[in-house]
């Protein structure tokens, strides 16, 4: 059976034809809305719903209609608001206008102004001490350890790899002797803790104090 459908250079039975999709009520150019110019006294009708509308409205003034609902009102922006609460904040050190209205600093204030006793979090220097040496060591003399021993383990004569700072004598022990350079000696991390703990590292972590996130290479 042949299928149904239109023939070359036929012409579609709506062409030119409107579609419909606009209502006919709809507003059309040049049309007179049929209540220009109207008003109460003018129009009986009209008086008679606006009074009708207003003794409703006193009946129940919770159904009276909002007019200023999601309008603008100049006069009751900024500090004539009753609601005014004095703006966006200001940086008390540099009195620049922040984005926010709870911040105290701008960003270039704030890493200045917020650390140690001034920080928000401020607990009174309740870090442990021994955490306090440990970054110390890390910054001032761990590179100087690895430089001396060539970035070589002391042990295995591992080059590079994960390398660490032994103390001969012990840390935690010798508070006098953790910054003596002859008490310090590199070694690797699998023969840092087979010294420390007295046998083999598993396989799989990784361990130690002064350990780098990458791998220390010469």
């Amino acid at each position: 059976m042949a299928k149904a459908g239109r023939k070359i250079g036929s012409i579609p039975w709506n062409k030119g034809r409107k579609t419909g999709l606009i209502p006919r009520t709809a507003f059309k150019k040049g049309v007179i809305p049929w209540n220009t110019g109207l008003n109460k006294n003018s129009n009986p009708s009209l008086a008679l719903n606006i009074e009708k509308r207003e003794k409703f409205f006193k009946e129940h003034p919770d159904r009276r209609p909002r007019y200023w609902l999601g309008r603008k009102r100049p006069e009751m922006v900024g500090v004539n608001n009753p609601k005014w609460k004095g703006g966006k904040a200001h940086c008390i050190v540099c009195n620049k206008e922040l984005s926010g209205y709870k911040h105290k600093y701008c960003n270039n204030c704030k890493g200045k102004n917020v650390s140690g006793s001034r920080n928000w979090n401020w607990k009174n220097g309740i870090t442990k001490e021994d955490r306090l040496e440990r970054v110390r060591f890390r910054n001032s003399m761990q590179r100087k350890v690895f430089e001396r021993d060539s970035y070589t383990c002391q042990n295995c004569g591992t080059i590079g790899r994960y390398l660490q700072v032994d103390h001969i004598k012990s840390w935690a022990e010798f508070k006098e002797e953790r910054f003596n350079m002859d008490n310090c000696r590199t070694l690797c991390m699998e023969c840092h803790y087979k010294i420390t703990f007295g046998k083999s590292m598993p396989k799989g972590i990784k361990w130690g104090h002064n350990l780098s996130k990458r791998r220390v290479s010469p």
